[in-house]
C-alpha cells in the first residue's frame, strides 16, 4: 500500500466515524464540517470509496436522498477504528 493509499484510507475512516457520530446519515457539507476536511476531499472520498467502486457491496458509503449513509462494510470499518 502506498502512502497516498494510506492517506486516502485514513480520510475514509475519519468520514465514516463522523457519519456514525452524526446519526448514520449526513450531507457532504455536514461531513466536511464534522471532519474538518475540505469539501472537495469529502466529496471525492465519498464518490470513490471502498475496495471496488464498481461493486456496491464493496463500498463504505451509499448515497440516499441527498445524503450519505454507512453500508455494512462502513459500519465494520467504524467498529475496527473504535477498538
Amino acid at each position: 500500500m502506498t502512502d497516498a493509499q494510506r492517506a486516502a484510507l485514513a480520510q475514509v475512516a475519519v468520514i465514516a466515524l463522523a457519519l456514525d457520530r452524526l446519526g448514520g446519515t449526513a450531507t457532504v457539507a455536514a461531513l466536511s464540517e464534522g471532519t474538518g476536511l475540505p469539501l472537495p476531499v469529502v466529496t471525492r472520498r465519498l464518490s470513490h470509496n471502498g475496495t471496488s467502486i464498481m461493486r456496491p457491496e464493496c463500498r463504505y458509503f451509499v448515497k440516499i436522498y441527498g445524503g450519505w449513509r454507512l453500508t455494512e462494510l462502513g459500519r465494520a470499518l467504524v467498529g475496527e477504528r473504535a477498538t
